[in-house]
């Protein structure tokens, strides 16, 4: 049976009724990208921030970013210069996704919009942009256009990088060479690393430096601690690179590091005992043991006051009782604040409590304040 026709007609209206709602609700493009065609650095100071404010709102809601993406595309058109350029290339690597790569590739060509369009290929990390950009380096004969597509590689962070820059590494152009093998570095990822591990060291120290330090600090000490290891049994390696691959050995308690430390308190040398000092608790016993004569031996010196400020949260509290006495102010408050730290200790109450009872001055008067003073809200 044939609909009537006032029953067509009611659906009709209602049809014509969901199109003009679903145009109503169609989302405008974002206001400020009636600014973009004509934007420059020196004259717009709110676009940029509108942009990312925008953005930020709507981590969450992939479809208003990917329309975004979509309307900057269709502003670009029309910019009128490479400010406006640069600035939508920044938001698409903000809001682009695949479909977008080869137009931002694209951009690739032109050296007023290489190094916008290199950063917004490497914001974005897909393998299809990491590919984009490998596969300019790949034909690129400039140097310095090279170099700009090495350093995007790296900061893709990307592992999908590491095969291209590892090659770019191997150049036969120095400058190119240097820059990947620091892309490698600024990379981050254990893949890097392996890649770095396998060049020369004369020529990687420093990026190998760099990119450990960074993998210890991630907490990835295994990738970390081979490359640290590579580097300090390297002879020719320069004292301050040493001395900081030693830092970032003991910082992070590397595998090796007890062995490190044993091994440079047994040189027995002034300034590696210096250096040695915010690392006490690791020390031997018998250099803790000596560090400690030298300072009783004179509890009031000014050197001695920079050392205990030092060591004092890792003295024990017998260790510190010597100094509770020192008529110099610093030594005197750093063991005070040494047993304020360990206050719930049961050997820092029984030192404390024997301490109390031999000594009638300011210090020991003034110790049970300290100790009572609640820790320091850290928020």
């Amino acid at each position: 049976m044939s609909p009537s026709l006032p029953s067509m007609k009611n659906r009709l209206l209602l049809a014509t009724f969901a199109c003009c709602c679903a145009a109503a609700t169609a989302a405008a493009p974002a206001p400020f990208l009636k600014d973009l065609p004509a934007f420059k650095y020196a004259e717009n100071t709110t676009l940029e921030h509108a942009a990312y404010d925008y953005i930020s709102q709507n981590t969450s809601n992939p479809s208003a970013l990917r329309q975004l993406a979509t309307d900057t595309r269709a502003a670009l058109a029309n910019a009128s210069n490479t400010d406006a350029t640069a600035v939508a290339l920044w938001i698409l690597g903000l809001t682009a996704s695949d479909p977008d790569i080869p137009f931002i590739a694209s951009k690739l060509a032109d050296p007023a919009t290489l190094a916008p369009a290199a950063s917004a290929l490497s914001q974005i990390a897909s393998p299809a942009a990491v590919n984009a950009l490998a596969n300019a380096l790949a034909n690129s004969t400039d140097t310095t256009r090279a170099i700009t597509l090495a350093n995007a590689l790296g900061w893709s962070r990307s592992p999908d990088a590491v095969p291209p820059l590892a090659q770019a590494a191997a150049s036969n152009n120095p400058a190119l060479a240097a820059a990947a093998r620091q892309s490698l570095a600024d990379n981050r990822t254990p893949a890097a690393a392996n890649a770095l591990a396998k060049l020369p060291v004369e020529t990687t120290a420093i990026p190998l430096l760099e990119i450990s330090r960074n993998l210890a600090r991630s907490g990835d000490t295994q990738a970390a601690a081979p490359l640290l290891k590579k580097l300090l049994e390297t002879k020719s390696l320069p004292a301050p690179l040493r001395t900081e691959a030693i830092r970032v050995s003991l910082d992070h308690d590397l595998p090796f590091a007890p062995a490190l430390i044993k091994q440079l308190a047994a040189q027995n040398d002034p300034a590696t005992l210096d250096f040695l000092l915010p690392y006490y608790a690791k020390l031997p016993a018998d250099t803790r043991s000596k560090i400690l004569s030298k300072l009783s031996a004179a509890p009031d010196a000014d050197a001695t006051a920079l050392t205990l400020s030092l060591i004092a949260p890792q003295l024990s509290p017998a260790d510190a009782r010597p100094f509770l006495a020192s008529k110099n102010e610093t030594s005197r408050l750093a063991a005070q604040r040494r047993f304020a730290d360990a206050a719930t200790q049961p050997d820092a109450a029984a030192v404390l409590n024997d301490y109390l009872s031999d000594n009638d001055n300011t210090a020991a008067n003034l110790l049970p304040h300290h100790v009572a003073q609640p820790p320091p809200n850290p928020h």
